[in-house]
């Protein structure tokens, strides 16, 4: 039996083609597989991908929260709405533009991915400028003591 990998990682097992001795009504429906961010990978036993079976985008990220529960609190606000700086996208399509949105139909060769917005970093202290050179550069510093 061959292995989907995400990465290194087996995600998805397949079954073998069908067989004379082995219809395909007899195959198991594949599963698809939801995508989890290095920083979250903590919540889902540090695995890179995850495996569910699901009808709708709803029913697969319930299905990963009924597997980890620790993962809710990560993509869910308290009242129950996905958290504004996670995005969720199916196939690469923002699952906010999809008609459907959450309860959009899934199929066992789709993947979720679960993108968190990741922000922050200070500026420089001191504005920067284009040097002679091409490269960016801080602005001296009038007053040293500062």
């Amino acid at each position: 039996m061959r292995a989907l990998y995400h990465g290194t990682t087996p995600v998805v097992p397949l079954a073998p083609p069908c067989l004379p001795n082995r219809p395909c009504s007899q195959l198991k429906e594949l599963k698809m597989t939801i995508e989890i961010p290095t920083p979250l990978r903590v919540y889902a036993a540090n695995q890179s991908a995850v495996a569910v079976d699901a009808a709708t985008i709803s029913d697969a990220v319930s299905a990963l929260l009924d597997r980890y529960p620790e993962f809710r609190k990560h993509l869910y606000t308290p009242d129950g709405k996905l958290r504004s700086f996670v995005n969720l996208y199916l196939n690469d399509e923002d699952i906010r533009y999809l008609p459907g949105g959450e309860e959009t139909a899934v199929q066992h060769s789709d993947t979720l991915s679960i993108i968190p917005s990741i922000a922050g970093g200070a500026g420089p202290s001191r504005p920067a400028r284009l040097g002679r050179n091409g490269m960016l550069e801080m602005v001296p510093d009038d007053n040293p003591c500062d």
